[in-house]
């Protein structure tokens, strides 16, 4: 979807008020997509100080709901490190930003060679493309992105 009235504020409401009556409309959205060749769902991890504000993960709630869907497992590999908001940064900034973000989970015990990374919105790709650059060091081979949202080419 474009990241545009009304989908913006769908995707606000669920994100930052944990409206989930809207989180079922963004996973029908996401069902009507052919189900990917993977062995496994990436969400994007997001940063255990958002975490406890917002009070859940919108990614791995969206991926839960997909692999609930599409039987397959959900995969955290990672951690996220605290780090400045992506909003408002400009694509140079948001890549600086996201350098050394991800860190081992060490509880994630299998590696998966065929993943999907799963997330929201995507705005310029920097949190994708260094989380993507995390799981090529684990071994994934073939790595494939399905994002909600595309911000970067509203229409607004």
């Amino acid at each position: 979807l474009y990241y545009d009235f009304p989908i913006n504020k769908i995707v606000q409401r669920f994100k930052d008020q944990a409206q989930f009556e809207y989180a079922d409309f963004l996973l029908g959205c996401l069902l009507t997509l052919p189900k990917p060749r993977v062995q496994a769902i990436v969400p994007m991890p997001l940063s255990t100080v958002k975490l406890i504000q917002r009070g859940y993960n919108q990614s791995v709630w969206l991926a839960q709901a997909l692999a609930r869907q599409w039987q397959i497992p959900v995969w955290q590999p990672f951690d996220r490190q605290a780090s400045h908001s992506q909003r408002g940064l400009s694509r140079q900034e948001r890549l600086t930003n996201v350098e050394g973000l991800f860190i081992p989970n060490h509880q994630a015990q299998r590696n998966y060679r065929h993943v999907l990374m799963l997330d929201d919105v995507i705005t310029t790709g920097a949190s994708l493309h260094a989380l993507q650059q995390q799981l090529s060091q684990l071994g994934c081979v073939q790595i494939q992105a399905l994002c909600v949202c595309d911000a970067a080419h509203h229409t607004v």
